[in-house]
C-alpha cells in the first residue's frame, strides 16, 4: 500500500525517475489504481504526464478500452469493440465513456471510429461535472481539432443546448474561449444564445467576462 501511494504521487508530480524505480522494484504497480479506481495510466493521461506515460507503457500493460481511447490508439479501440461491442458506452470508475475521453483529449480519429461504431453521443458523464462529448470537444485547446470534433458530433445528432455543471452550454464555452468559428457552427445548429448559466450569465456575458468584447457585442446584439 505504501509503495502504491508513493507511485501514484510520483505520477501526479511527473517524477519519472521515481516512477521507473518503483516499477523496477514492483512491476505490478503498472496495474495500480487510485482510491477512486482510476488506473495509473489514465491518471498519467489526466495529468498530462507524457514522459511518465511512456515509462508505464514500456511495461506493455494490457490497456482498457477507455485508456486506448484517451491515448488515441484507434486500432486498439477497434479491437476492443470487435471483441466486445457492448463495451462502447461503458464508463470508467470516475464516470467517463470512451467517446467523451476521445473528445476531451482531441483524438479525432478515435472519435470518428467510435461514432461509426454507434457510440451514444448524448451520454452524460456519471459524475458531478455532468459533461457530454460535445462539451469536451468544444473545450479542447486546439481550435481546429475542436471544430472538427464538434462538426462530427453535431452531424450525429447531439443536443446542442445541453448544460453541464454550472449550467454552461457548449455555446457558453465557445464564447468564453473566443472561438468564433465554433460559435458560428453552434448557432447554425440551433444553439440558444439567450441560455443562462446557473449564475445567470448568457454566452455574451461569458465572452465579455473574458475580455472578448467584439464577440460579446455580436452575441448581445443577436439576443435582442
Amino acid at each position: 500500500m505504501e509503495e502504491s501511494t508513493a507511485f501514484i504521487e510520483a505520477i501526479k508530480t511527473g517524477d519519472v525517475d521515481q516512477v521507473a524505480a518503483l516499477l523496477e522494484q514492483h512491476p505490478a504497480l503498472v496495474s495500480a489504481r487510485t482510491e477512486q479506481g482510476v488506473s495509473v495510466i489514465m491518471l498519467a493521461c489526466y495529468m498530462q504526464q507524457t514522459a511518465v506515460l511512456e515509462v508505464l507503457l514500456a511495461q506493455k500493460p494490457t490497456l482498457t478500452l477507455h485508456e486506448a481511447a484517451a491515448m488515441g490508439l484507434t486500432a486498439q479501440v477497434a479491437a476492443w469493440l470487435d471483441a466486445d461491442p457492448s463495451s462502447i458506452n461503458s464508463f470508467t470508475p470516475d464516470g467517463f465513456a470512451s467517446l467523451g475521453l476521445a473528445a476531451f483529449f482531441g483524438r479525432l480519429e478515435t472519435l470518428t471510429l467510435l461514432l461509426e461504431r454507434g457510440a451514444a453521443v448524448n451520454t452524460t458523464s456519471q459524475n458531478a461535472i455532468q459533461v457530454r462529448p460535445l462539451h469536451s470537444a468544444v473545450a479542447h485547446r486546439n481550435p481546429a481539432v475542436a471544430l472538427q470534433m464538434a462538426e462530427q458530433l453535431l452531424a450525429h445528432g447531439v443536443d446542442v443546448n445541453v448544460a453541464q455543471q454550472g449550467g454552461w452550454t457548449p455555446l457558453h464555452q465557445a464564447a468564453a474561449h473566443n472561438h468564433t468559428a465554433m460559435v458560428d457552427l453552434l448557432l447554425q445548429h440551433g444553439s440558444d444564445r439567450t441560455a443562462r448559466s446557473d449564475d445567470g450569465k448568457t454566452p455574451a456575458d461569458m465572452a465579455r467576462q473574458q475580455g472578448h468584447t467584439d464577440l460579446a457585442h455580436e452575441l448581445a446584439l443577436a439576443e435582442t
